[in-house]
């Protein structure tokens, strides 16, 4: 999980992560945001607190987190690819980075860190389109990676919704690779979070593609953990089925392709998802002062499959 940190203390959490670290210009770990610690509930979180009615998609999964956003919600690339290099170094199986900035034509050196990491370390980089919708040609780095999962955001009937990234990528790549519930998404309050709508005790509502990539990262997770000798490349592959309608030049503006979970078949988690996607109000961090703000929402509920 790369983001804006974890709060470790949440009931949902406690005890859920095996490694933090600060790659920011914060001065600690400490997620101030809220951004980060909604994203790793909704992938991971226990549900402890709300009797499981909040519990994230895959509970079982272990979390590492990298600080890569400062408690303003800003990061340099250079953080990010510095935490990205940690997590695959940790053995992150699924990282998930809910965070961007504009793509430009030719790999940047966000774009690069991705493919170059997925291929030498096997890890999945499951990673938000942006929130800078309806128009087409807005999907941000470092999802417009090759490599990347790249994931929109729908609404509870099925809807790309309005604020989500449409592609092509600068490149002329189809994405986002597939969608995920992102619109009032209720997780966890950090202690010290200033951001989301309060929702019920201990918890906020937020939307956005970060939310909707956390929903993804956990459902990798379940499959990493059911089939440990997946490689990222085949677990994305089995997210984005080849049995989808062929993609018409209508369509390439947003590929709503919705991601169904596989049910796990034991309660060990896989090694670890990370981080989450961005918000809906707009620009996420990503290159050097690019900033990422987490939008709210009122009332929705992150699916909980077991692992």
């Amino acid at each position: 999980m790369l983001d804006t940190g974890v709060d470790g203390t949440h009931p949902d959490l406690k005890g859920r992560s095996d490694a933090a670290k600060n790659f920011s210009e914060a001065a600690d770990t400490v997620d101030r945001v809220g951004h980060g610690t909604h994203v790793a509930s909704t992938g991971a979180g226990s549900g402890a607190h709300s009797g499981g009615k909040y519990k994230g998609v895959a509970p079982g999964a272990r979390l590492i987190s990298g600080k890569v956003l400062d408690d303003g919600g800003y990061g340099e690339e250079s953080g990010v690819i510095a935490g990205a290099q940690w997590a695959v170094a940790q053995g992150a199986e699924v990282v998930n980075l809910s965070l961007g900035g504009p793509d430009s034509s030719g790999d940047d050196p966000l774009e690069q860190a991705v493919d170059e990491l997925s291929a030498s370390s096997g890890a999945l980089f499951v990673i938000a389109a942006g929130n800078e919708g309806p128009a087409a040609g807005t999907v941000g780095s470092p999802g417009s990676a090759a490599a990347a999962l790249t994931v929109g955001a729908v609404d509870r009937t099925d809807a790309m919704v309005d604020f989500s990234s449409r592609g092509p990528t600068a490149d002329g790549s189809l994405k986002p690779d597939l969608t995920a519930p992102g619109v009032d998404i209720v997780a966890a309050k950090a202690a010290e979070g200033t951001e989301g709508d309060p929702a019920a005790d201990g918890y906020v509502s937020m939307s956005g593609t970060s939310m909707a990539t956390a929903h993804v990262a956990g459902a990798a997770a379940i499959l990493a953990q059911r089939h440990p000798d997946w490689t990222g490349e085949r677990i994305k592959a089995a997210l984005t089925p080849p049995s989808r309608p062929p993609v018409s030049r209508r369509s390439r503006r947003a590929r709503a392709v919705r991601t169904s979970r596989e049910p796990s078949t034991s309660s060990s988690p896989p090694t670890r998802p990370p981080s989450a996607s961005p918000p809906s109000s707009g620009r996420t961090p990503t290159t050097s002062r690019s900033r990422r703000r987490s939008p709210t929402a009122t009332t929705a509920t992150a699916p909980s499959p077991s692992t």
